[in-house]
């Protein structure tokens, strides 16, 4: 009787000590505890608990392990033993814990929120969306529930959701760390920056080394276009988390915009590895500079990086390669076949002829070791010249302008880097100016928007024929999607509308640009506002009718 006296009493001491955080002392009397009584049960548990907090996981499923044999009908112990599985690593033993304490306890809210982070990362998400919404229905006033809800639905892009979900959490637990994070990630998402940076840099008042938080405040910083901010937030947080390949590609990227080139490639020679971009699966030796016989150079994400890259063909064979093959996306195979260096052209989605190396598009960039100063320049394409004549006569005389406001709908970044159509309306009042869109697929009513603007978009069948027509243009107005690139290399004048936080190849405060010598920059100098890039467009076209 005394020895059972004894045991509740240090119990319960160590259980104070445990609550207050004094994980040392309430190990120790755990300890003490099972020295006399090894199957205690809760001391089995919550001395796991203690290894669990300390970082021995494995430790701590041998003594959590233990006390559910002990006692298997204990919910508490199965469900913290299924988290010491998850963070170990076992996905299926962690599942089948938190399983059991829902069959022993189907209203345990956090068992059905467990089980649902283990579904998350496993990639089941219709299954984790359930257990999410159970959860929440289960204990509305549990936080963690709603914002594990609202990270799914930000992952799954249902932004309204993840707002009301996100919402709550903060409301329940507004100093919660995990819910200022998930939060700030969807205002982020909406573009809402300054909202965004506000509650990462209030993790990092509770959390200065949370990397997470500190790599999501430098993207913020950059898309509010202070990358040399960005910059200092990316390398604090590489330094956080030197492995971390998502991280590695961020502060890659920013160094391109910022024009440290040699060391913006090597970051960004990390975007497959952090699923930046989808990797193109092909097997074989990759191209590092050497000579080899046939080199393999696979186009990667949009057609417009394919145009951008497609002149360092010409350099990789000055390499010492014998032969140059390119898989490029379909639309573009007619006109890279005209490119210098690149012996045949194939679809990429086609089986693949042999090779002795291959490159990824975009790495062309490390490999090569390019900067400013050693970028090819433009003209490298050239259009069908009967094409080009059927155009100049399809267009007629005068001064012709083509358009593009509109880059890929589905692109992440679309809704900064394109324009309303009608924005572009001012410079229709320039005299003197034949118009045409070059608009594929332009919205309805975008047109409507642009009186007198002739629409070319049924007529260009392909990016051979695009060419040809922007060939016969006096000058291309876009914003930075593929036709820009195709303008500029075709060497013909083209004006960009950029954003306020342009995409890396712009870099930053420049009106020219080392990819196109005939490209004029035009930027937005408050974020989200067009009409100062258009009025300055507006005058500058006005000078150029007058010449013309």
């Amino acid at each position: 009787m005394n020895m059972a006296v004894n045991i509740e009493a240090l119990f319960a001491t160590a259980r104070g000590h445990l609550n207050a955080g004094r994980l040392q002392e309430a190990g120790a009397l755990y300890q003490q505890i099972l020295t006399q009584a090894p199957d205690h049960a809760p001391s089995l548990h919550l001395l796991g608990v203690v290894a669990l907090q300390i970082g021995q996981t494995q430790l701590a499923v041998d003594l959590i392990g233990a006390a559910a044999e002990n006692d298997p009908a204990m919910p508490a112990y199965r469900n913290d033993l299924g988290e010491a599985l998850r963070l170990l690593g076992d996905a299926d033993g962690a599942a089948g814990c938190f399983e059991a304490v829902i069959a022993l306890a189907p209203d345990h809210a956090g068992a059905h929120v467990n089980l649902g982070v283990v579904r998350q990362q496993q990639g089941r998400l219709a299954e984790a969306l359930t257990l999410y919404e159970r959860a929440v229905a289960l204990k509305p006033a549990m936080p963690e529930a709603w914002t594990d809800l609202g990270a799914l639905l930000l992952q799954l892009r249902r932004l309204d959701e993840a707002e009301k979900a996100l919402g709550t959490a903060f409301r329940l637990a507004s100093t919660d760390v995990a819910t200022q994070l998930n939060l700030g990630n969807l205002r982020l998402e909406q573009g809402r920056l300054d909202e965004a940076a506000a509650l990462y840099q209030m993790v990092l008042n509770a959390e200065p080394n949370h990397a997470a938080a500190m790599l999501n405040l430098g993207r913020a910083l950059k898309e509010l276009g202070r990358p040399a901010d960005a910059l200092r937030h990316y390398r604090q947080a590489e330094a956080l988390a030197p492995d971390n390949t998502t991280i590695r590609w961020n502060l890659g990227v920013c160094r391109l915009l910022l024009g440290d080139w040699l060391r913006g490639w090597q970051g960004f020679e990390a975007r497959f590895a952090a699923d930046a971009v989808t990797g193109p699966g092909i097997d074989g030796p990759a191209w590092t500079g050497a000579p080899v016989g046939t080199l393999l150079i696979h186009a990667e994400q949009g057609l417009g990086d394919t145009i951008q890259f497609a002149r360092f063909a010409a350099l990789a064979k000055a390499r010492g390669v014998g032969r140059v093959v390119l898989a490029a996306q379909a639309p573009l195979i007619d006109l890279m076949r005209g490119v210098a260096g690149i012996d045949a052209v194939m679809p990429r989605d086609e089986p693949l002829p042999p090779f002795d190396a291959q490159i990824a598009m975009m790495s062309l960039g490390a490999a090569l070791q390019i900067t400013g100063a050693t970028i090819p320049p433009a003209p490298y394409l050239a259009a069908d010249p009967q094409r080009v004549r059927a155009w100049a006569e399809r267009l007629g005389p005068g001064f012709k302008v083509g358009f593009v406001w509109q880059g890929h709908r589905l692109h992440r970044n679309d809704r900064n880097r394109s324009l309303p159509a009608a924005a572009l309306a001012p410079l229709l009042a320039v005299p003197g100016i034949h118009w045409f869109s070059l608009q594929k697929e332009p919205a309805t009513g975008d047109l409507t928007a642009l009186p007198g603007v002739t629409d070319l978009s049924a007529e260009l069948t392909d990016f051979a024929e695009t060419a040809a027509a922007v060939q016969a243009m006096d000058l291309v107005i876009a914003v930075d999607t593929a036709v820009a690139h195709l303008a500029g290399a075709l060497g013909r004048p083209v004006w960009l509308a950029l954003p306020h936080a342009p995409d890396w190849r712009w870099l930053m405060g420049r009106s020219d640009s080392p990819w196109y010598g005939t490209a004029r920059l035009f930027r937005q100098s408050e974020r989200g506002v067009w009409s100062g890039p258009v009025a300055a467009m507006k005058a500058a076209l006005a000078q150029l009718a007058l010449k013309a």
